[in-house]
Parts: structure tokens; sequence; C-alpha cells
């Protein structure tokens, strides 16, 4: 317990309370007033180039990168849809990895991190924007699922999927460029909760700050690019899932309210 108050970020940041119990359909925001502009770019379908399932999609430099799960590789297409490239290795040799969970691109620094799956548990694997492995590192013995780059370093989460005690039971980790550990926050729930696919939330970048979406306690945190937690969402709703619920929530769906998604850009945001 001293180790957790000590991890604790040092001052409370601002929550702001959405009420979601007070929405009616006639306050409801139609996807047409959110997007000014809509365009489908069809991907090249060369087999190397064929994806089966998208876990993350970043655009950089006019490029698309999109990992894909079953591959466990990144798939870099132009904004015309052409393939030009993979990143990364599978395999147990030197720069290679077994299983992916997430990656983050370090745009100072032009170069790709990769975060390791459930057989790479915690580890981070770098390589240039070229697929040249630079290096790889352990972050932490906590289980790490989501990871974001910002202008001053990385951060990842553990989506409460983690150990519940002690001095790995925290929800954000927060690293330098070269993945050298700085400081973690935010205790995670006393119960460790099912990495379930359609609810785990993962980390994101938005302008000059971190977001996440945390499903499990309805809130939404706004973290700098110091890995601080400077703004809270937190949503009430009617009969509100707790999140025990969660263990079994192909049955708790139909009996409590709960958020699947959520996308913050500027100072909108939609769930």
């Amino acid at each position: 317990s001293c180790q957790r108050a000590q991890q604790a970020q040092d001052t409370l940041p601002a929550e702001v309370t959405i009420d979601l119990q007070a929405s009616t359909t006639q306050d409801a925001t139609a996807l047409t007033d959110l997007l000014q502009d809509v365009e489908c770019i069809p991907l090249e379908t060369s087999l190397p180039a064929l994806l089966t399932r998208i876990v993350r999609i970043e655009p950089f430099e006019g490029d698309y990168y999109i990992l894909d799960g079953e591959k466990k590789l990144i798939l870099v297409f132009d904004k015309g849809g052409k393939f030009l490239r993979s990143l990364g290795a599978v395999g147990k040799g030197h720069g290679e990895y077994l299983s992916v969970a997430d990656f983050a691109i370090d745009h100072e620094r032009r170069r790709v991190a990769i975060l390791g799956g459930m057989a790479n548990l915690s580890q981070a694997y770098v390589y240039d924007l070229d697929g040249k492995f630079l290096f790889s590192k352990k972050l932490d013995e906590s289980p790490l699922w989501s990871l974001a780059g910002g202008r001053n370093g990385f951060l990842a989460t553990t989506n409460h999927f983690t150990y519940t005690e002690g001095e790995n039971a925290f929800l954000f980790y927060y690293f330098d460029k070269d993945f050298n550990f700085l400081h973690k926050h935010t205790p995670v729930l006393p119960k460790q909760m099912h990495h379930l696919g359609i609810m785990a939330a993962r980390l994101k970048t938005e302008q000059d700050r971190f977001v996440y979406s945390d499903t499990y306690t309805r809130q939404t945190y706004l973290l700098g690019d110091s890995g601080r937690i400077v703004q809270r969402l937190k949503y009430t709703m009617s009969n509100p899932m707790p999140y025990e619920a969660y263990d079994n929530f192909m049955k708790a769906q139909y009996e409590y309210s709960h958020i699947d998604e959520e996308t913050v850009a500027g100072d909108r945001v939609v769930t």
C-alpha cells in the first residue's frame, strides 16, 4: 500500500462529469455533422498486402501503417492504397517476436515500436521506417497491452489486465524515447479484468496529448505529453455496468448500460 501511495499521481486531475441520462434522441449528433470529408481508399490486394485482422491504423507522412493481428506485422500503404512494405519479423531470432499487442510511431525520430503480446509480454521492438531492426527492450513485469507515442516519450497501459497488488498494480506506465522507464500511476481496479477484444480500449495520441477510454470505470483520461493526467471525463448513465459484471459480458450487456466505443477529437467527444 505504501508503494501504491508513492506511485499515485501527486495531484488529482480536474474531473468533468458527463450525464448520459440527460441525453435524448433530439440531442443526437449525426455523423455527417462531425466529418467534413469522407474518402474511400481501395488497398492493393496482392498476397503480401492482404489484411486479415486490423488492430490499429496510424497515418504518418502520407502513408498508412496498419497492424495486422493475424500476420503479426505492420503493413504500410501509400495514400493511393499501394502496398509499400511490411515491418516486423515473426520468429525466435534476433529482432523477432512470437506475438504482438500494439504498435506506435515515434514521429520525431521516425521509427516504429511494436509492443509484444502474450508470448513476448511487455517487450518493445523498435524498427526504422524501412523495417531495419534497431533494438528491443523489456519494459516491465506487469503486462502492458496498449501503446501510444508522444512528443517526449511513450505511454503504455495495462487495461486493468494486470497484477492486482503491489508495485505492478497501476494503469499507466510512461517511458522516454528509448523506452527507459520514467514513472507509473493510477491504481488499477481491485480485480484483474478479462482482456475482452470488444472491450479493450486502446491508447490514442490526439494533438499533444494521450487519450485513454476506460470502459470498466466509465472514465476518459486525458494525459499530457509527460504522461500525467490533466483531465478526466466521468460518465453517468442509468443502470451502469459494474466492473465485476464484465466477467460475464455476453450476458451482462443485456442487463446493464455500458459504453461500447469513444473518440475524442479537439474539444469534442463522441460516444
